[in-house]
C-alpha cells in the first residue's frame, strides 16, 4: 500500500517464520485489497484467502471443508463486496466465491443451489475463478470441461432483482398449470 509517498506493507495473519502474504487485486476505489496470507489454520504450507481494508486490518476468509488448507483470493468486484478465487476441498481445488452474507463457498455449489445450474455444470470442474466484473455479475476462470480438457469459462449471473422476478414468474406459471 502506498501512503504519504511510502510503500507500506499489508501485514499477515501469521507471525514469525509463517509471516507471508501477497496481494492480488483491489476494489475500484482501492479501499479493499484481496489476496492470501499464511495463518494459524493454513500452517507453513498452505494459504488463506483474505481481505485487507486498512494497513494491518485483515479479514480471513477461510477455506472449503476437506482437503489441504489452501484458499487464494484473485479478484474483487468494484465495490469490494464479492471476492473470487480458488480453494481446496475434499473434491480437490475448486473455484470459490465470498461475500459477507454467505461467507466463503464453492462457486459451483453456489451456481447450483442459488441459480439452479446443475445441468449446465454437468461434467465441468470449475478449478479457479480468476476474475470478476466491476458489477460482480460476470465471473471468469478455468477448469476442466466435460471432455476432460482444461478450458477457460465465463458465467454471467442475472441481476438479483431480475433473478427473483423470473423465479416468481416461473413459480406463478407452475401453479397455474398444476
Amino acid at each position: 500500500m502506498w501512503i504519504d509517498d511510502k510503500v507500506v506493507g499489508l501485514g499477515s495473519l501469521a507471525k514469525g517464520d509463517l509471516y507471508h502474504s501477497f496481494a492480488e487485486a483491489t476494489s475500484a476505489d482501492g479501499s479493499v485489497i484481496v489476496g492470501s496470507t499464511r495463518s494459524a489454520l493454513s500452517g507453513p504450507e498452505g494459504w488463506e484467502a483474505c481481505i485487507w481494508t486498512d494497513v494491518d486490518e485483515i479479514l480471513a476468509l477461510g477455506d472449503l471443508p476437506g482437503g489441504d488448507y489452501l484458499s487464494i483470493a484473485y479478484s474483487v468486484s468494484a465495490d469490494g463486496k464479492t471476492v473470487v478465487g480458488k480453494g481446496s476441498s475434499e473434491l480437490g481445488v475448486e473455484a470459490i466465491i465470498w461475500d459477507a452474507q454467505h461467507g466463503l463457498r464453492s462457486l459451483a455449489s453456489m451456481l447450483c443451489d442459488d441459480y439452479g445450474l446443475s445441468s449446465a455444470l454437468e461434467g465441468w470442474t470449475l478449478s479457479s475463478a480468476d476474475g470478476i466484473s466491476a458489477d460482480g455479475l460476470t465471473i471468469t476462470g478455468y477448469g476442466w470441461n466435460p471432455d476432460g480438457q482444461s478450458e477457460g469459462w465465463v458465467v454471467h449471473l442475472p441481476e438479483p432483482s431480475t433473478f427473483w422476478l423470473l423465479l416468481a414468474i416461473a413459480a406463478a406459471g407452475h401453479r397455474r398449470h398444476a
